[in-house]
């Protein structure tokens, strides 16, 4: 019996060719092909080829595209802010005159410290450490990068929004407390808070109310080795606490860095067993 429609192994084989033909059979296509089955399943494969490298193609066109649109912003950010850090002090010292900027410019140790945290600025998580970077970039202007500024600016480059909101609370709290102090997470009636307390000695103690992403800032602060004086193995009770030292010459310097925040302490007293895990 005769019929105008062709036959499918033909219809198989003049779709598997044309695909070929156009670069379109891929791994991904081939692999539906093989989930469908028999000759309908190589033509459907080889056509989800096609369609799989139309969007694949089309995909990475516009990830770069973002991808540069995201670094000319945060590089933006970044040298705005140098050029704001420029004109105001540090806690290093006063804004330099005008002579000085030129040999600043020419130095190959600044150049140095700008291309590490220029860096940074566009691999961090979030673009809100962008500032951040660019005023540990300006606090370097006069030597070489050093651990304080590689750990914090690892540091900052691993913060979300959140984690780098709390970071700035706890280094407003710890200056604000204006000691050296062990900074405790802890659970008391049913609330989560932040609880300092002198070093050594544990009074008095001082507690705010934290945000979300503390636990993580503490951390990372620990990871990279910023604490005043790390915590070594004392105890299961100071290992599960989160406990970390800190103080505030040190706080001084980064809060140039992060930016001050409003934190409220309040008189507290360790009434209850450290938050743990």
């Amino acid at each position: 019996m005769s019929t105008d429609k062709k036959a499918e192994s033909e219809v198989t084989r003049t779709v598997i060719e044309e695909t070929a033909a156009t670069g379109g059979g891929t791994a991904v296509g081939l692999a539906v092909g093989a989930l469908v089955g028999g000759p309908v399943g190589a033509a459907v494969g080889a056509g989800a080829g096609a369609v799989t490298t139309v969007f694949v193609k089309g995909l990475f066109a516009r990830t770069g595209e973002w991808a540069r649109e995201r670094a000319d912003r945060r590089i933006q950010a970044f040298e705005h802010e140098i050029g704001e850090a420029v004109m105001k002090s540090t806690p290093d010292g006063p804004a330099p005159r005008s002579e000085d900027l030129a040999w600043i410019a020419q130095s190959e140790a600044f150049s140095e410290v700008v291309f590490q945290n220029y860096r940074r600025a566009i691999d961090a998580l979030d673009p809100s450490v962008v500032p951040a970077l660019a005023r540990l970039t300006w606090l370097y202007k006069g030597r070489s990068p050093d651990a304080f500024f590689r750990s914090w600016g690892r540091l900052l480059e691993e913060l979300s929004a959140e984690e780098f909101h709390a970071l700035r609370e706890i280094i407003s709290a710890v200056v604000q407390y204006d000691a050296p102090c062990k900074v405790v997470p802890w659970m008391s009636q049913g609330r989560n808070e932040m609880r300092l307390s002198k070093i050594p000695g544990e009074e008095p103690v001082m507690g705010f109310v934290p945000g979300a992403g503390t636990r993580r800032a503490l951390a990372l602060i620990e990871a990279h080795d910023l604490a005043y004086k790390p915590n070594y193995a004392r105890g299961s009770q100071i290992a599960m606490s989160g406990n970390v030292q800190m103080e505030p010459t040190t706080c001084k310097r980064v809060l140039y860095v992060v930016g001050a925040t409003t934190v409220i302490l309040f008189p507290a007293k360790y009434d209850r067993e450290p938050l743990k895990e």
